[in-house]
Order: C-alpha cells, then sequence, then structure tokens
C-alpha cells in the first residue's frame, strides 16, 4: 500500500507539467513554450532585439526573458532557442516533420603558415583562408534541440529500422576512417623507430602502407554526414536533404 501511494504522488507531480499542454490549442497561431513545460496561446509574439540591452520576446505586449522560452511561434515561423549551442539566441524551423530541422551557417577561418612562421614580421607568410560552414539541428515535438550528429540519432531513431540502416552506414564509415588513420600513424612510427639497418628495406615498405594508409584515411568518408542526412529523410519520409 505504502508503494502505491509513493507512485501516485509521482505521477501526481508530472501532471501539472503535461496538463499545461492544452491539446486543444492551435499550434499554427502564435504562442511560447517555456522551458517548464507550459504552453502560452497569443495573439501576438514578437522577438524584440535590443542594441542596448538584453533581447526579450514580447507576448501580447508582455515581457518573456529568453532564457525561460524554449520555442516560440510567431507570424513569420516557429522558431527554437539556440542560444545553448552559441549560434544566436533562437533558430528558426526549416522543416516540419516527425523530426523538426533547423540549420545555422557561419563564418569560419582557417590559418596556414610557411617558413618562418607568424615570428618575426616580415619573415614567412600566413594565409588565412574563410569558408562558411552549415551546422544542422533537430528536435522531435517539444524535446530539446540537439546537434544532427550520430551519438544523438541512434538513440532517437532506435526504434526506425529502416533510418537506423543509414545511421549505421555513417558508423561503418566513420570506424574505416579511423582504422585507416591509426593504422597508419602506427606504421609511419614503427619506422621511425627501426634503426636496424638490415631491416632497411622492411622499414621502406612500412613506411609507404602506412603513408598509403594516411592518405586514403584522410580522403575516406569525406561525405559520410549524408548518411545522417538520408537517416533524416526516412525517419521523416521527406527529402529535405538532397545530395
Amino acid at each position: 500500500m505504502k508503494h502505491l501511494l509513493i507512485v501516485a504522488f509521482l505521477v501526481g507531480l508530472q501532471l501539472p507539467v503535461f496538463a499545461q499542454i492544452d491539446s486543444t490549442v492551435n499550434l499554427n497561431e502564435p504562442f511560447i513554450y517555456m522551458f517548464n513545460g507550459k504552453l502560452i496561446p497569443a495573439e501576438k509574439v514578437i522577438y524584440n532585439s535590443k542594441i542596448l540591452g538584453k533581447d526579450f520576446i514580447n507576448v501580447d505586449d508582455q515581457r518573456y526573458e529568453i532564457n525561460d522560452v524554449k520555442f516560440y511561434q510567431g507570424l513569420d515561423g516557429f522558431y527554437a532557442n539556440s542560444k545553448k549551442y552559441q549560434v544566436g539566441n533562437f533558430l528558426k524551423r526549416k522543416e516540419e516533420g516527425n523530426a523538426n530541422i533547423y540549420w545555422f551557417s557561419g563564418s569560419v577561418s582557417s590559418t596556414t603558415s610557411g617558413p618562418g612562421g607568424y615570428h618575426p614580421p616580415g619573415t614567412g607568410y600566413t594565409i588565412t583562408q574563410t569558408s562558411t560552414k552549415t551546422t544542422f539541428f533537430y528536435n522531435i515535438g517539444f524535446e530539446d534541440l540537439k546537434k544532427m550528429k550520430y551519438r544523438n540519432l541512434k538513440l532517437d531513431f532506435a526504434n526506425h529500422p529502416d533510418a537506423m540502416i543509414h545511421v549505421n552506414k555513417y558508423k561503418r564509415t566513420r570506424n574505416i576512417k579511423r582504422t585507416l588513420l591509426i593504422g597508419g600513424a602506427a606504421m609511419m612510427l614503427s619506422t621511425v623507430l627501426t634503426v636496424d639497418s638490415s631491416v632497411d628495406y622492411l622499414a621502406a615498405g612500412s613506411a609507404t602502407i602506412g603513408a598509403t594508409s594516411l592518405l586514403v584515411g584522410v580522403f575516406w568518408g569525406m561525405g559520410r554526414d549524408k548518411h545522417l542526412y538520408k537517416a533524416m529523410n526516412v525517419y521523416n519520409g521527406s527529402d529535405s536533404f538532397t545530395f
């Protein structure tokens, strides 16, 4: 009897949270969804960007702090709080489905230095290249926003065998790449440690195989992310990602 009372108490604690999502609410109309699980319908939801001071969400002329709002539906679309990933405060949903898709495109800089390095000034050279990197995110229902990565999809798609076919293809491609890189590096290292001239021919062969393995490993699976995109397409029954 005591155990039944404890279970009833714990269930009772959960009911208020889920009861706050009214099934009669039109999710195509403006609303905000709080991190505490409360959904608040509204006539008007506006994101206020401030030059001075903190941004906030204006809901029917009532102010809500960014850190309290998990999602919001405005007149121009649905947005998810992305502050955790430092890609702005909110990302707009690009595709709606069993899993909702979002993405962020930002600039990435890489610097290459030549003889002379960075110092002293005037010696050597440096080349800085800037490229654009797109990071994909997703969420299911009102669950947390996640990066579209293997470790996330293998958990969320575990009950969808067809999608898992592509998730597992990504894993196999990644594992082969790691094997090639680690094996190549090990063989190159063994060559460096070989000092007996009587086995120079073996060292040369080992160095060649190691270098080849490293080279293949660098380029192997460069398009492996396409398997994750295919998994998402299968899960959603759509062609959000094309190749």
